[in-house]
């Protein structure tokens, strides 16, 4: 199965009723949930006897082999959840654990839900699409280091969302994106961020926006069990002080972001991640332009992209480290071209080349 298709091989194709919702699965690979699939769908053309159109562009290739499994599903539709104000029970998990959870939903949004010491995530989505999650905001979980605690929004599975003008204060993270795609963030900003405002798991993410946020960024780095994978991801005009894309996430575009060091997380364990101000990026189609940060270094762990990879007219205090020993070494003969890069205090000298 060809990336970016929307023609999807399926037996009795003819039969399938139009407009019909399933959910569309792929078989996994070595992880447990390493899937390059699992989206609710809707068919919107019958083909012919074996194949149908959905209303969705593949974004991962698939070999022969694979198997897909369809489940007929009756979402639920056109649901608004809004104005609420919800307090958990600041001294633990046994009430007010999380207020919202859509599963198998089409056209369901959440406005103006305010949030304060939740334990699971406030707004959970499974198996979503086409949404809208806006001004809405977390303060103080009450748990942010167990693994699904303390979210904003957790997507996933999901499709055509967007999630704008929210906020959090000392939350896990203020949105997680799990197997999902072409969706959008906007004007979102998280304080107390360390855990990261802004992550997806690796589950085979793509084309995802992200635009005018703040806080830490995160892709793919939640382990081979999902895939470790992620591709297309834009973020612009971003402020944060990490950026973390190291796993196998290819062709990232980053422009206009600004990755500083505050001293707020000193003496803090940064699990592997260098020191506070880093970007610590993947280079397999990688494309910066007009960043600013404390370091950059370029490790590799796939070689999908068609692209080169490019760091052009950014600044970067302590230089650009391209790892070349290890299991991560970014292999020789890469394409990578660094052009008209500033380093040091004041920016004065120039990182440039092309490897």
């Amino acid at each position: 199965m060809r990336e970016l298709y929307d023609v999807f091989e399926v037996p009795g194709a003819g039969g399938i009723p139009l407009y019909s919702w399933w959910q569309v699965s792929v078989n996994s690979l070595a992880g447990r949930e390493e899937k390059e699939i699992d989206k609710l769908l809707c068919v919107t053309e019958r083909i012919d006897e074996s194949h149908v159109r959905v209303n969705y562009k593949m974004g991962w290739p698939l070999d022969a082999g694979r198997v897909m499994t369809w489940r007929r599903v009756e979402p639920i539709e056109r649901v608004c959840v809004q104005d609420m104000e919800f307090r958990g029970n600041e001294g633990g998990e046994e009430t007010g654990a999380q207020p919202l959870a859509f599963e198998y939903a089409v056209r369901c949004d959440v406005r103006d839900v305010r949030a304060r010491h939740t334990y699971w995530p406030v707004l959970l989505r499974r198996h979503n699409t086409e949404y809208v999650t806006e001004r809405c905001s977390l303060a103080n979980p009450i748990e942010v280091v167990v693994g699904g605690t303390g979210y904003l929004t957790q997507q996933i599975h999901c499709l055509y969302g967007k999630v704008r003008d929210c906020t959090t204060s000392n939350a896990r993270h203020l949105n997680d994106f799990t197997g999902s795609a072409y969706c959008m963030v906007e004007n979102c900003h998280g304080d107390g961020d360390f855990h990261g405002a802004y992550v997806t798991h690796g589950q085979f993410e793509h084309d995802l926006t992200y635009v005018g946020n703040s806080g830490l960024l995160s892709f793919a780095n939640s382990g081979p069990t999902w895939g470790s994978s992620a591709k297309r991801i834009t973020v612009v005009r971003h402020t944060g002080f990490w950026g973390i894309g190291f796993a196998k996430v290819s062709d990232l575009t980053l422009q206009d972001v600004a990755v500083c060091r505050t001293g707020a997380y000193d003496g803090v364990n940064t699990e592997g991640y260098g020191p506070c101000g880093t970007f610590l990026l993947n280079a397999d189609g990688l494309q910066m332009r007009g960043c600013t940060a404390e370091k950059l270094v370029l490790t590799q762990r796939s070689r999908r992209a068609k692209r080169p990879a490019i760091v052009e007219g950014c600044w970067f205090r302590d230089g650009i480290e391209v790892v070349r020993t290890g299991e991560a070494a970014v292999a020789p003969g890469t394409p990578l071209i660094l052009r008209d890069n500033l380093t040091g205090p004041g920016g004065p000298q120039q990182a440039e080349g092309t490897e």
